[in-house]
């Protein structure tokens, strides 16, 4: 009869939320800082120390990183600076300054677009014999164009 009365198991149910509750309440008790040794209190705080410190370190090795990056940015744009400089001074002198580097990457560039639409338009006994032409005559330009800007300057 105990069992099929609904006050039975409103009180199993709300005794147990207050034994959680109390568990919950003891537990914090127990674990405030006041409780604890000198010992605890120590370790406490220098576990706290430790991770400032290692958040510091972090904040430094990142700080450290930018720095090394500017740093390789103003060399980077130092050397724009002479390049610029120096084809200033070519400018004045009546000189037209030639990269020659990047006279080869240009061309390289064109000669790739060429071999890629080659190949793709053309069947592969047609395609191979313009690209190795196209090759030869690429170098043989460039080295002659070379040899002029080198002459002219």
């Amino acid at each position: 009869m105990i069992f099929s009365d609904i006050n039975f198991y409103l009180v199993l149910v709300l005794g147990f939320v207050v034994y959680v509750v109390w568990g919950f309440l003891l537990n914090f008790v127990l674990s405030h800082s006041y409780l604890k040794t000198e010992n605890e209190k120590v370790k406490l705080m220098i576990e706290n120390v430790n991770n400032k410190i290692t958040e510091k370190r972090k904040e430094l090795s990142e700080i450290v990183s930018k720095i090394h990056k500017f740093e390789s940015d103003i060399i980077t744009c130092e050397s724009k600076i002479q390049e610029k400089e120096k084809d200033i001074i070519g400018y004045e002198n009546g000189v037209i300054p030639i990269n020659v580097a990047s006279l080869k990457g240009s061309v390289g560039e064109f000669m790739g677009g060429w071999q890629n639409y080659t190949n793709n338009n053309f069947y592969t006994d047609v395609a191979i014999p313009l690209n190795d032409e196209a090759i030869k005559l690429q170098n043989i330009w460039l080295s002659k164009k070379i040899q002029n800007l080198n002459t002219d300057n």
